[in-house]
């Protein structure tokens, strides 16, 4: 289960790293804002989720009346902690805000012993001090990001972390009462219900409804998260909120690798062009973060 507890992290990483591309294509194509992408991307995620609790729906009965509070709870801290990753990728490429995300391990981490009762050893610490050197690594010297990029992506992380900390409560609390694919049922709970929050933002975005561009826009970014969060839930269920964390921070190295690409092949626009001290910096904090998962798999 730890192999494929790793290759789901990985996997999920991954995913992400595109969804971010995904978000800057939204911006150049439409001419619209993060609220725009966010209110119209969830619903079109809370619609794909509809249909996945439709194929997956369990023989026992879902515990609604005790997770009910727990995934409002969950889908407005994402949101907002989504709200304001999108306005940071506005002001910041997406390899840099990418690895500034690590610093959710800190959330995680206080969430995971304060409110799951996990224990953290001294190699998951270790793990743990990697990452943020990675990310003071990041943000240092010619490099640094933006200031609005670094408000924003800390703002993002508070979001991110109580939603991450509700993630593992509701996957545990399914898989507890036996409801069968408890990471796909808990996923497509809580996007239906940011895709409800998507629809009531609608109204209030000027011509989100009648602009089939921003619509097929968004579907980069809506399809790359969408896989992202399936295999974020099942990475939860698989090894916890805090080293699936750790891999999370993986997506910091690809998003540089994705950059370094895109760059090289002219799509300055995606991602602005890399100039090598920047390409080793953001390498070298990927690398970094990549020990850190090194540290919790031997320390499991």
């Amino acid at each position: 289960m730890l192999i494929i507890g790793i290759i789901t992290g990985l996997g999920m990483a991954f995913f992400q790293s595109c969804s971010y591309l995904g978000s800057r294509f939204f911006y150049i194509k439409s001419g619209k804002g993060g609220f725009h992408l966010l209110a119209i991307a969830h619903v079109q995620m809370g619609i794909a989720a509809a249909l996945l609790l439709w194929l997956v729906w369990p023989a026992n009965s879902i515990p609604f009346a005790g997770i009910v509070w727990i995934i409002i709870i969950n889908s407005f801290a994402y949101m907002t902690g989504q709200a304001f990753f999108l306005l940071a990728l506005k002001h910041a490429n997406p390899s840099q805000i990418a690895s500034l995300l690590a610093l959710k391990l800190i959330g995680i981490s206080t969430g995971s012993l304060l409110v799951l009762h996990m224990s953290i050893t001294a190699f998951q610490i270790a793990g743990i001090v990697l990452s943020l050197a990675a990310v003071l690594l990041l943000n240092s010297s010619r490099d640094r990001i933006p200031v609005e990029g670094l408000v924003f992506s800390l703002l993002a992380v508070i979001g991110y972390s109580v939603s991450d900390i509700c993630i593992a409560v509701i996957v545990k609390d399914l898989e507890l009462v036996q409801v069968a694919n408890p990471s796909l049922v808990g996923m497509a709970l809580v996007y239906i219900c940011t895709g409800f929050m998507g629809m009531i933002m609608l109204p209030f975005l000027k011509d989100s409804l009648r602009k089939p561009v921003l619509w097929l826009s968004a579907l980069p970014f809506a399809g790359a998260w969408f896989i992202a969060m399936n295999l974020l839930f099942y990475a939860f269920l698989l090894l916890g909120p805090v080293f699936a964390n750790i891999l999370q921070t993986t997506r910091g190295m690809i998003s540089v690798l994705l950059g370094k690409i895109i760059s090289k092949r002219g799509w300055i626009k995606l991602e602005e062009t890399m100039p090598r001290h920047a390409f080793i910096r953001r390498l070298g904090a990927a690398m970094l973060m990549t020990a850190a998962v090194c540290l919790f798999v031997v320390s499991t």
